[in-house]
C-alpha cells in the first residue's frame, strides 16, 4: 500500500518572471506600410548622424561623456536613454578600434622583424652560391635555385621599406 505524503510549498530556485520579454524580428511590405518605414528611416538617419558626431567628437579628445550626451540630445532632440547609449556605444568601438590598431602595429612590427632575418640569412646564401657560380661549380639545379633566392632578396628589399613606412604612418611619426 502507497502512502502519499502532502508536500509543503516550497519556493522553487528560480523564479519566474511576470512579464516575459522576446525579441521580435519583422518584416515590413514597403507596398502595405510606408508610412512606418519612412518613420524608421528617419529615426535611423538622426541616430546614424548622431552616433558619427559622437565618434568624431571621441575620436577628437572628447573626455566629457555626460557633457557629450547631454549635447547631443539638444542637438538631435534624443532621450537621455537614447543619447547615453548613442555615446557608450562609440566609446567602446572607439577603443576597440585603438586596440585592433596596436595589435595590428605590433603583428606588423613582428612581420618586419621576420622579414629582415630572413633577408641576412637569404644573403649570406646568395653570396655563397654566387662565389660557387662565378668558378663555374654550381650543381645542375642551382642555377634556378640561385635565381630564386636572388629575387626572393630582391623582393624582400623591395618589400621591408614599404612595410616600414606603412608601421610609421600607423604610429604617427
Amino acid at each position: 500500500m502507497m502512502r502519499t505524503v502532502p508536500v509543503a510549498s516550497m519556493s522553487p530556485v528560480y523564479e519566474q518572471p511576470e512579464f516575459l520579454v522576446i525579441p521580435l524580428e519583422i518584416r515590413l511590405d514597403k507596398r502595405l506600410c510606408p508610412e512606418v518605414i519612412a518613420c524608421i528611416d528617419d529615426e535611423l538617419a538622426v541616430y546614424s548622424k548622431a552616433y558619427r558626431s559622437a565618434f568624431a567628437r571621441i575620436d577628437h579628445g572628447e573626455k566629457n561623456l555626460n557633457q557629450l550626451t547631454k549635447d547631443l540630445q539638444d542637438e538631435y532632440r534624443l532621450k537621455s536613454r537614447a543619447a547615453n547609449s548613442i555615446v557608450r556605444d562609440a566609446k567602446a568601438r572607439h577603443q576597440a578600434g585603438l586596440e585592433l590598431a596596436r595589435a595590428q602595429a605590433r603583428d606588423l612590427r613582428a612581420s618586419i622583424l621576420r622579414k629582415k632575418k630572413r633577408m641576412k640569412r637569404l644573403q649570406k646564401e646568395v653570396e655563397a652560391m654566387s662565389k660557387k657560380a662565378a668558378s663555374n661549380r654550381l650543381n645542375d639545379n642551382e642555377p634556378s635555385n640561385y635565381r630564386k633566392q636572388k629575387h626572393d632578396l630582391w623582393r624582400l628589399g623591395q618589400l621591408i621599406p614599404r612595410l616600414e613606412v606603412v608601421l610609421c604612418q600607423e604610429n604617427g611619426h
